[in-house]
């Protein structure tokens, strides 16, 4: 029991540092999503601006919004960056697989 806690505390701690940043660098995402071994969270591609990439996560009880900057990683599928809305993401992805879009996580509106 004590050791699940600790695993807890350990995983709320990731997410409220990380929820207070914003520009990331692309290996930092992939330190950060890796800390969460089996458990990890899914992983929403925002869409892109001619400065970032722009991502959405939500490991537990808060949201994560890393920026990537463009020139540190290529998205294949490539679309603007999502104005407020409905839709939260386009699509997810996974930062341990270069991001690549993951097969069937297509959002809808």
């Amino acid at each position: 029991m004590p050791q699940r806690l600790l695993v807890f505390l350990a995983l709320v701690s990731l997410s409220v540092t990380a929820s207070s940043r914003e520009t990331w660098s692309r290996t930092e995402v992939i330190e950060w999503y890796t800390r969460f071994g089996a458990n990890k969270p899914k992983f929403g591609y925002c869409g892109s601006d001619t400065t970032y990439h722009y991502f959405i996560s939500r490991p537990i009880d808060s949201f994560v919004s890393p920026w990537i900057a463009r020139s540190e990683l290529v998205v294949a599928d490539e679309r603007p960056r999502l104005a407020t809305g409905r839709r939260m993401h386009y699509y997810f992805v996974d930062p341990e697989k270069d991001f690549q879009k993951i097969a069937g996580s297509e959002t809808t509106e």
